[in-house]
C-alpha cells in the first residue's frame, strides 16, 4: 500500500535548521489559540512562536519558534482505502527515512486528541534522526502524531535541533496536548 503524505513537505522540513517570555504568578498571559484549516484545528501558541510562510501540498499550518531551531507542522494524510493509522505512521517513517538518516524510532503509541464532543484516536512516535548535509549532518528529535477526525486523516510533525533544550520540547508537548479538531 502507498501511503501519499505530501510532496515537498519533507524536503521542506529538511530545510529547517527563543525567546521565551515568562510568565509570572501575577500576571498570567492569555492563551494565543489559532484555528486553521476552515477552523476545523486549533493550536495554542507558545509564547515566541508565529506562523510559518513555508508551503506545502498537504501542508496546512506551521509554527516555528523564535530561534528558528523547532517547528511544529501541521498536514493531511491521505491514504488509500482508508489505511490503518498504524499504517500512516509506517509511510511517515519511510518517507523520514527517505529524506533522513534516522538513527531510532520508539515504539508507538495510542492517544486521544480533543474534539468538541468527543476524541478522535491517535497515535504518536518520537524519531531521533540526522539530516543529511554536505558537511556536519545535523541531528533532530521530531514527534509525531496521526489522528482521525469523522473526515479527515492529520498528521502533526513536532522538531527540535539538538542539542534538545529542554523548554523546547516542553513548548512542542504542549501545543500538541493543546490540539482541538472538529469532525
Amino acid at each position: 500500500m502507498k501511503i501519499k503524505i505530501g510532496n515537498g513537505f519533507f524536503g521542506m522540513m529538511a530545510a529547517l535548521a527563543a525567546t521565551t517570555v515568562l510568565n509570572t504568578a501575577s500576571a498570567q498571559r492569555p492563551e494565543k489559540r489559532v484555528s486553521f484549516h476552515d477552523n476545523k484545528v486549533s493550536v495554542v501558541l507558545q509564547d515566541g512562536w508565529v506562523k510559518s510562510e513555508r508551503k506545502g501540498d498537504q501542508l496546512i499550518a506551521g509554527f516555528v519558534s523564535s530561534d528558528e531551531r523547532s517547528s511544529v507542522f501541521f498536514t493531511l494524510a491521505a491514504a488509500g482505502n482508508r489505511a490503518e493509522m498504524k499504517d500512516i505512521m509506517d509511510g511517515a517513517v519511510k518517507n523520514f527515512e527517505n529524506a533522513f538518516d534516522v538513527k531510532k524510532v520508539s515504539k508507538y503509541a495510542t492517544g486521544q486528541i480533543q474534539g468538541p464532543n468527543k476524541k478522535w484516536p491517535a497515535i504518536y512516535a518520537t524519531m531521533e534522526l540526522e539530516m543529511k548535509t554536505n558537511r556536519d549532518p545535523i541531528p533532530f528529535r521530531f514527534y509525531v502524531i496521526v489522528f482521525e477526525t469523522k473526515s479527515q486523516i492529520y498528521m502533526i510533525q513536532g522538531s527540535t535541533m539538538s542539542p534538545i533544550r529542554e523548554v523546547r520540547e516542553k513548548e512542542i508537548i504542549k501545543m500538541m496536548k493543546s490540539v482541538i479538531a472538529q469532525p
